[in-house]
């Protein structure tokens, strides 16, 4: 029975995939922030019946970052056609396009070999940032120069180097609000710096294993870095960074 299964329509059902229609496309994708990953296939594909499970799993790993959706092209082919994906291309397997941020109209075409880890990567790829990476102190004059629109800079602190993809999600969402940067725990006179500066964050550096750290700075009303002490997860961060923007907007039209 394994192999039987194996070839039948993929069943997305109690999974992190959206499946689409014609009719639930423009109420899915009408946000241009949204980036959104669109698996088109035949239902029978054995290709697709393969990778679907893996496909599946990146569905989750990726919730609340990027919706992982499927277009059924058997049961929509003239909806496929119109957004190029016509029956000739669709013998060769499924065809997977990223819609990315802001560019909804220019969608990528995924290539090469169909797994999580593949899949992951060209997500990641076309995950724009907006957050700056401090690794001097002439890094750190230019970011608390640059003004944000409220003045709130969110720094995180970390053993890595490179921007995450919840750090460049959080910025993608949020940087029209709010500063972002990430400082590398070994850039020492970032941080020497950015105190000199009135952004006094030295002490998360003493104990390496406590690591990723958040700060939060307010210099439009007067407060020192305030450390994050929520969960590291992008629903919480999220969560904590909205009522942020609109605990400062009260402030602000107080003043």
């Amino acid at each position: 029975g394994r192999q039987q299964r194996a070839a039948g329509p993929p069943d997305f059902k109690k999974s992190s995939v959206r499946v689409l229609s014609p009719d639930s496309w423009r109420s899915e994708t009408k946000s241009p922030k949204l980036i959104i990953l669109v698996a088109f296939y035949k239902p029978n594909d054995p290709v697709f019946a393969e990778a679907a499970e893996g496909y599946k799993e990146l569905g989750k790993s990726l919730e609340g970052y990027v919706k992982v959706a499927a277009v059924d092209c058997g049961q929509h082919q003239a909806f496929c056609e119109e957004r190029g994906v016509g029956r000739k291309l669709l013998r060769q397997g499924p065809v997977i396009k990223l819609y990315g941020y802001r560019a909804h109209d220019r969608p990528r075409s995924f290539n090469g070999r169909i797994s999580p880890k593949a899949l992951h990567k060209f997500v990641r790829k076309n995950m724009p940032s907006f957050a700056t990476v401090i690794r001097d102190s002439i890094d750190a004059k230019n970011f608390i120069g640059k003004k944000a629109s409220t003045g709130t800079k969110i720094f995180l602190i970390s053993k890595k180097t490179k921007v995450s993809l919840l750090y460049s999600s959080l910025s993608k969402d949020f940087h029209q609000h709010v500063g972002f940067a990430l400082i590398p725990s070994s850039a020492h006179s970032a941080l020497r710096s950015l105190k000199k500066l009135g952004v006094d964050m030295e002490d998360a550096i003493l104990d390496e294993n406590a690591l990723p750290v958040i700060y939060i700075h307010h210099p439009s009303i007067g407060e020192k870095p305030r450390r994050y002490r929520g969960k590291l997860t992008y629903q919480e961060l999220r969560k904590y960074v909205n009522t942020l923007i609109k605990r400062l907007k009260k402030i602000k039209n107080e003043l």
